[in-house]
C-alpha cells in the first residue's frame, strides 16, 4: 500500500511539475522587476510587515502612526486575511489601551458582514469575524465599551427581494453541515423592509440538455427570450437589465447570443 500511494502522489507531482516550474519562472522574473523599479507588491507587503512586528509589543512603525492616529474604522472586515488582521492588532490594540489628553481612549469600529466571507475574498475568514461577535476578542477592554450593532433593515431592496432572501437562505442553512455556519445564516437573514415596495424574483429550471440543444444553447436562448419580453414593458429600458455569469467564457456565449438577436451591450470582458 506505501508503494502505491508513493506511485500516487509521484504521479500528481509530475502531472503538475511544468505549471509549477513555470510558476516559478514567472515569479522569479517578478522578483527581478521589483528589485530593478525598486517596488513591493501589496501581497509582499503584508507578508514583510508580518515578519516584522510579530515578535514586538509595539512595534516603531505603530508607534509612530499611534501618535497621530487614534480611532479606527475598517469596514468590509469580512475580506481581511488573518495575516492582515496580525499585523493591525498592534496598532489597534495600542490605541485602545491608553488615554490621551482628552481622558478618552482610542476607538476601534469594524463593519461587515461575516456571511460574504464565506467566498474567502482576499482570505477573508469567517470564523475571525465570528470570534469577534463571540467574546473571542484578542484586546483588554471594558466590556460597558463593547458594543455589537446588528444592522436589521434592509435599505438598499424592495421588499419582495428582501421577503424572498430571508425566505430561501434560512432554508438553505439547513443542509449546511456547520452549526456555526447554519446560524449565522438563519439568524442573519430576518432582515426588515424598508419602505422601497415592490421588487421581483423568478427562479427557473432550464430543460435537460438534447443532442440539438445543449446547455450553452438553452443558456443563449432563455437569455434572448427573457430581454425581448423585458423590452415589451415601456418602463424597463436595456440599461435596466444586467446579464451575469459565472465564467468569461459563457459571458462570450451570452453577447454572441444578443449580437445575434441585434440587443446592444456593454461588457468590459466581452
Amino acid at each position: 500500500k506505501t508503494y502505491v500511494d508513493k506511485n500516487k502522489v509521484y504521479q500528481l507531482v509530475l502531472k503538475e511539475l511544468l505549471p509549477m516550474a513555470l510558476i516559478n519562472l514567472v515569479g522569479n522574473e517578478r522578483n527581478d522587476i521589483q528589485k530593478k523599479q525598486n517596488i513591493l507588491l501589496v501581497a509582499d507587503f503584508n507578508g514583510l510587515l508580518h515578519e516584522q512586528v510579530k515578535d514586538q509589543p509595539a512595534p516603531f512603525i505603530y508607534e509612530r502612526l499611534g501618535e497621530r492616529y487614534r480611532h479606527f474604522f475598517i469596514d468590509e472586515f469580512q475580506d481581511t486575511s488573518q495575516l492582515q488582521w496580525e499585523n493591525m492588532l498592534p496598532l489597534l490594540d495600542n490605541a485602545l489601551s491608553q488615554k490621551f489628553e482628552t481622558g478618552l481612549a482610542g476607538s476601534v469600529m469594524l463593519v461587515g458582514d461575516a456571511k460574504q466571507s464565506i467566498y474567502r475574498w482576499r482570505g477573508g475568514n469567517p470564523e475571525q469575524f465570528i470570534g469577534l461577535t463571540r467574546e473571542d476578542m484578542p484586546f483588554q477592554i471594558d466590556p460597558e465599551y463593547k458594543k455589537l450593532i446588528h444592522l436589521d433593515t434592509n435599505f438598499r431592496s424592495c421588499e419582495n427581494i428582501i421577503e424572498f432572501n430571508n425566505k430561501f437562505f434560512t432554508h438553505a442553512a439547513n443542509i449546511l453541515d456547520n452549526e456555526t455556519y447554519k446560524d449565522l445564516y438563519k439568524v442573519g437573514n430576518q432582515q426588515k423592509k424598508n419602505r422601497r415596495q415592490g421588487g421581483y424574483v423568478q427562479i427557473e429550471m432550464l430543460p435537460m440538455p438534447t443532442p440539438e440543444k445543449n446547455k450553452d444553447t438553452l443558456y443563449q436562448e432563455k437569455v434572448v427570450a427573457l430581454i425581448k419580453s423585458l423590452k415589451q414593458d415601456d418602463k424597463i429600458s436595456l440599461s435596466d437589465i444586467c446579464v451575469l455569469v459565472r465564467k468569461n467564457k459563457e459571458g462570450v456565449l451570452i453577447s454572441e447570443a444578443l449580437a445575434e438577436n441585434n440587443i446592444p451591450l456593454i461588457s468590459s470582458e466581452t
